[in-house]
């Protein structure tokens, strides 16, 4: 929790004299954006920067004299700490495959502190078995969170919109919906004073009262979701693909991508079946491992004559799961053309 911020003129000699064995967070003054905000609440979550007072400031000698900086400086150096991403040579992605969206501040604070926060997070969380998980689990949290939540702070503080009039219309999947125009409305009025400071303070508070609840969902989740592919028995399909037969609805959709690594010697995952009030239900992507979005569809399997048949009969052969998955059946009818 942010508890103490200077901003620009109150940031004297003296202030900084009884700062002083004080840890500090550097970022800049004047009007904050969602993502240097969401990289103080990320640091602030760690145990060595908990207790940090937040500078804001854009002189290079005062941003020097800070532990670690965020969204000022110009300069990208995680051995000095400096997390600038606004130079021109600035180059910086997620991975070398993903590269539709340039990090921002907070892509970067969560690329280089991620796991350290996941493992403070998933120690305070019940649903989470902290102890079971393993460095590979945790990069792929990281990896699973960096997706649905801060890809999209870092596509909004870059300009990049979340979809075009491509064939690869969807370019990220992750939203904060109203987050940031939340965050920015504790900016300050040009018709009223106000304190810089504590608009800051405000901000970060609520940033975290949204943030910390999203990324515990989203790690209870996953590991919730991967427990039930792990476990699901496989219906083998023509073509040496495969789906899932779970015990219970998932959100396949949102966590199959991710499921490769860890579905060890499994034929390639084109969608899974369970049974939900009394009914036997589908989801399926046309391409193995990925979900093509707006294409992916999830119904129950009356829709289709001959697979109604064959799920009234279902004995867990793999008939029902090639006629719910047959080329020839058409696709639901929601899906855009």
């Amino acid at each position: 929790m942010v508890e103490k911020v200077y901003s620009f003129k109150q940031v004297t000699e003296e202030v900084l004299e009884s700062l002083v064995g004080c840890h500090k967070i550097g970022t800049h003054s004047g009007t904050h954006h969602l993502d240097e905000v969401c990289s103080v609440v990320l640091l602030t979550l760690l145990p060595r920067f908990a207790s940090s007072v937040v500078i804001r400031h854009r002189d290079d000698a005062i941003l020097d004299k800070c532990d670690i900086v965020v969204d000022v400086g110009g300069i990208y150096d995680p051995v000095k700490n400096r997390f600038d991403h606004h130079q021109k040579e600035f180059g910086e992605y997620w991975s070398e495959t993903q590269t539709a969206t340039r990090l921002s501040s907070a892509g970067l604070v969560w690329k280089h502190f991620g796991k350290e926060v996941l493992v403070q997070l998933l120690g305070d969380a019940k649903s989470v078995d902290a102890k079971s998980v393993d460095e590979s689990k945790l990069g792929q949290l990281q990896q699973v969170t960096y997706d649905l939540v801060f890809e999209s702070v870092d596509a909004g503080d870059n300009g990049v919109r979340s979809c075009t009039c491509t064939p690869d219309r969807i370019k990220y999947t992750g939203s904060l919906p109203g987050l940031a125009g939340l965050v920015g409305s504790f900016n300050a009025s040009w018709i009223e004073a106000h304190n810089e400071s504590e608009g800051f303070k405000n901000a970060c508070a609520e940033a975290q009262q949204h943030l910390l609840p999203i990324i515990t969902q989203i790690a209870s989740q996953w590991f919730a979701a991967l427990d039930h592919f792990s476990q699901a028995e496989r219906l083998l399909l023509g073509g040496d693909k495969c789906v899932l037969l779970l015990t219970k609805y998932v959100r396949f959709s949102k966590f199959l991508p991710y499921m490769k690594p860890h579905l060890k010697n499994s034929a390639p995952v084109v969608g899974c079946v369970w049974e939900e009030f009394g009914v036997w239900c589908y989801s399926y992507t046309p391409e193995p491992w990925k979900v093509v979005h707006h294409s992916e569809g999830s119904r129950p399997c009356k829709t289709r004559d001959q697979a109604v048949e064959d799920l009234k009969n279902l004995t867990l052969h793999n008939k029902c799961g090639a006629a719910l998955l047959s080329k020839d059946a058409p696709p639901p009818s929601d899906c855009p053309s």
